[in-house]
């Protein structure tokens, strides 16, 4: 994963996968980070962010909020 975001930073299997592995290991601070990286990805497929949300808000008992646009 570390050589796949330093040859692309904003890799979205990568971020997902990050995300999925911060929310299952209880991590909530690095997950809110993740899934905010993945929701400004415009190439993280449609379906992944809902689930890592909802795996986010079993794990941690609160929705995550989604980030404004900039």
């Amino acid at each position: 994963l570390k050589a796949a975001l330093k040859a692309e930073p904003e890799n979205p299997m990568a971020l997902s996968i990050l995300a999925f592995v911060a929310i299952s290991t209880g991590d909530e601070e690095a997950a809110r980070r993740w899934l905010t990286r993945i929701a400004h990805q415009p190439r993280s497929p449609k379906e992944s962010l809902p689930r890592l949300a909802a795996a986010y808000s079993s794990q941690f008992g609160r929705e995550w909020v989604w980030p404004q646009p900039q």
